[in-house]
């Protein structure tokens, strides 16, 4: 009980208790709106047995407008009761969606080697906003309806036993079918879950390589994988969609064969005189009643087996443990000294640096050569704590990595990786310009790189769209680098910095690292002649 409990809490990201109180608070309006749902069709046997029957025009016009009283408060409560659960459900979905980015943004290079980006997307947008309906409407609902059925099949045992008796052998009935319809709708959904997160991969990585993969022209063989794909989700999305149809179909027969025992037993009394032509009306109205909630625990129950897959998927991602190491002391960079120590790392089985022993001094520019799959890229991985060695240990100014704090690593190292991303939004938020000093700065800086003022006609306020689409190559990069020299820290690792770039670029950011880098510690992996030529000292991997 008590794990179970604890991944509720994992979850919900609020305390157990808060939230228990919130669903009762939920709950309240819910019950006062079964109450007058489950009065409301008692009217009608008074206004036909007591009104009618009697020719009592009071009476008639009484039982009407308590009828009408009855439904007015009944359609009050369910406004209430919806629009607070959805208040809830937001609320559950803000704390688990915030809480698993933050997850996400420290999780290690492990980590990402190991979950597909569309499986994660996945995550994000649609298994959180099931998780808050079970956790919201599918355990309200299973309370409620499920008060509802046993009180609807008291009225009838309380009314005509024997119709009692029938009701609930149905209902019995028709929840051991429903169980067994949900194992198998569990594991269709498993299979469907992973599918979905395996095309999800698909089209993640084909739109955000568009252009090159139009350009390289393998538009035919992305074509044939999302086809692939696309089909096998299909077909499986069929036979999900045929295992709950099923499931529902079951709770219309059990409508059909219902409203079938009522009339016939209710016809036979009725003839025999021990019950009412209202009562028989009342009783019809009360079984399409049960109907509603019996199908619903059915298709709750269904939700909930659909679901725990996705539950696990969460679970999974909250929980995993290859997170950046948090370490203990916060440094502050005085020196700028880095040793690798006899490190050694692979990516999986594959060994990418054996037994790696160097030193970089403080406030020097290295340059670092290689061919490809050398172990350059995996270097600054290591720097910046996305991942650790399976043997030895690198330090800052004489101080293990692991016990720095990443926070610490971020503050004083400006990582710039060949890859330059800028998010969208106004230049002064995406440059972090929060000073005239450093707006000067930045566009000093432009200026020396070549970068068009009129790119930006608004000025600090030019809004960068998504994927640069408003900027080539050269300049996303340039821009990148302007926002690492403005950060102003103690050491900078550069990967290929000016791959982007032209000749001419690439000479004015050479004079700006003898100018501006001096006094820094400076790591630049590059393949580019020019580069190296501002470098203290030339490394080859």
């Amino acid at each position: 009980m008590k794990n179970y409990i604890k991944k509720i809490n994992t979850i919900l990201q609020m305390p157990i208790k808060l939230y228990i109180f919130k669903q009762i608070k939920c709950l309240i309006f819910m019950v006062l709106y079964t109450i007058f749902s489950l009065a409301f069709p008692g009217f009608i046997s008074l206004i036909i047995d007591e009104g009618i029957k009697s020719c009592d025009i009071e009476k008639i016009l009484f039982y009407c407008s308590a009828m009408l009283v009855c439904g007015l408060l009944m359609i009050l409560f369910q406004y209430l009761q919806k629009v607070s659960f959805y208040k809830l459900a937001q609320q559950i979905v803000y704390n688990i969606k915030r809480t698993m980015f933050e997850k996400l943004l420290e999780r290690n290079l492990k980590f990402w080697m190991n979950y597909q980006i569309g499986d994660v997307l996945r995550v994000l947008e649609n298994d959180i906003d099931s998780i808050q309906n079970l956790l919201t409407g599918t355990i309200s609902n299973l309370i409620i309806n499920f008060f509802v059925a046993v009180g609807i099949t008291i009225v009838f045992l309380i009314i005509n036993p024997i119709l009692g008796l029938i009701i609930l052998l149905m209902a019995f009935l028709f929840a051991s079918i429903q169980k067994k319809c949900g194992d198998k709708i569990q594991d269709g959904m498993s299979v469907l879950r992973l599918q979905m997160g395996e095309l999800s991969s698909i089209i993640n990585e084909t739109l955000n390589h568009i252009a090159t993969i139009q350009m390289a022209d393998l538009t035919a063989l992305e074509r044939r994988r999302f086809d692939t794909k696309n089909r096998n989700v299909i077909q499986q999305f069929i036979l999900q969609t045929k295992r709950v149809t099923i499931a529902q179909l079951i709770g219309m027969s059990f409508n059909v064969f219902g409203i079938l025992a009522v009339l016939v037993v209710g016809a036979i009394e009725v003839l025999k005189g021990r019950l009412s032509i209202g009562v028989l009306f009342s009783l019809t109205i009360y079984i399409q009643r049960l109907y509603g909630p019996i199908v619903v625990l059915g298709t709750e129950y269904i939700n909930i087996k659909n679901t725990k897959p996705m539950i696990e998927k969460i679970l999974e991602i909250l929980e995993n443990e290859d997170s950046i190491l948090a370490g203990k002391i916060d440094w502050i960079c005085t020196k700028g000294e880095i040793n690798f120590d006899d490190v050694s790392f692979k990516y999986k089985e594959k060994w990418i640096l054996q037994n790696l022993t160097m030193e970089i001094p403080e406030k020097a520019t290295i340059g670092i050569i290689g061919e490809n799959g050398s172990g350059k890229s995996t270097l600054i991985k290591l720097l910046s704590k996305l991942c650790i060695p399976q043997s030895g240990m690198l330090y800052f100014d004489g101080i293990s990595i692991d016990n720095i704090t990443y926070e610490s690593i971020k503050r004083n190292v400006t990582v710039i990786p060949q890859e330059c991303f800028l998010p969208y939004g106004t230049l002064r938020d995406i440059m972090e310009i929060d000073s005239k000093e450093k707006e000067n700065k930045m566009f000093e800086f432009m200026e020396k790189l070549g970068v068009s003022l009129e790119k930006f006609p608004d000025g600090l306020e030019t809004e960068l769209t998504e994927n640069r689409g408003n900027l080539s190559g050269g300049e996303a990069q340039k821009l990148a680098l302007i926002r690492g020299l403005l950060q102003n820290k103690s050491i900078y690792i550069l990967d290929e910095p000016t791959a982007a770039m032209d000749l001419e670029s690439e000479r004015n950011f050479c004079n700006i690292v003898r100018e501006y880098l001096t006094n820094k510690t400076v790591i630049i992996v590059t393949h580019r002649r020019e580069l190296l030529t501002v470098c203290d000292k030339i490394i080859t991997f």
